[in-house]
């Protein structure tokens, strides 16, 4: 859905590799799974916000449940937040939700 839309997308099936992606190639946005292998998703969260040129990049989890997984990616001030299953017209809200939001604090 990103490709179509004209975003250019990276990906990573695993937390770590997400964590190095990001490190290597400063997104603009960050759309990252609560339950990924090796680190979940709050993981790779904290790891990236400890790197000074990473913190910034806007960031948003997905996940299966809305409950418990919405509250915690909340109180770790996770910007957006999408229950699966989402569609198509839900992920880019929250794509450019996100992006207008870092654009207004100046961040681009």
């Amino acid at each position: 859905m990103l490709v179509l839309e004209r975003f250019r997308v990276i990906t990573a099936d695993w937390g770590l590799a997400a964590v190095l992606l990001v490190r290597g190639q400063l997104p603009d946005l960050i759309i990252c799974d609560t339950q990924m292998p090796g680190m979940n998703g709050y993981e790779v969260l904290s790891s990236l916000r400890e790197n000074l040129f990473i913190c910034h990049i806007p960031f948003f989890s997905t996940a299966n449940s809305e409950n418990r997984e919405a509250q915690k990616a909340k109180s770790l001030g996770i910007q957006n937040y999408l229950v699966k299953p989402f569609d198509g017209f839900e992920l880019m809200n929250c794509v450019e939700k996100c992006l207008l939001e870092s654009n207004r604090r100046g961040l681009f």
